[in-house]
């Protein structure tokens, strides 16, 4: 299934990259850039080699609680629907929102399965830090 979900994930990106235009304008471009650096801010803190694009947990895997982690648990996803959706809004065609929806779904039933065997390896650790954060959007999922 996570495979199914990843590539499916890849098929959205390439969607956008080849179909789209990528860049968005005017103040959705801030929201572009937000999302850009809301990704990046991620990737330092976990460290470059240190997150999965599949759900599964890695073996030396640890809990990250901070930076942009302390408010929200998925910060990648979170800051590549800002960057996509930004654009797709920006430039409006319907096959773009579609394509966005797809990942926004996509997005969901990966977390679903991340948050799964994150309880399974963290256990009541991962539970306190489910229970004081959000998904995506701090004070509303």
């Amino acid at each position: 299934r996570s495979k199914i979900l990843l590539s499916l994930q890849f098929l959205c990106f390439g969607y956008f990259v080849f179909f789209q235009v990528l860049l968005a304008s005017g103040v959705y471009m801030l929201v572009q850039f937000f999302g850009f650096l809301l990704c990046l801010w991620s990737i330092a803190i976990m460290g470059i080699g240190n997150f999965n694009a599949q759900p599964e947990v890695r073996m030396n895997a640890r809990l990250i609680k901070v930076g942009p982690y302390t408010k929200i648990r998925n910060p990648m996803y979170a800051g590549l629907l800002l960057f996509f959706g930004a654009g797709v809004i920006s430039n409006f065609n319907w096959q773009g929102l579609i394509a966005w929806l797809c990942l926004i779904v996509i997005f969901g039933l990966k977390i679903r399965d991340e948050e799964k065997y994150l309880t399974e390896r963290f256990g009541s650790g991962y539970k306190d830090y489910f229970n004081s954060t959000y998904r995506m959007i701090p004070y509303v999922f």
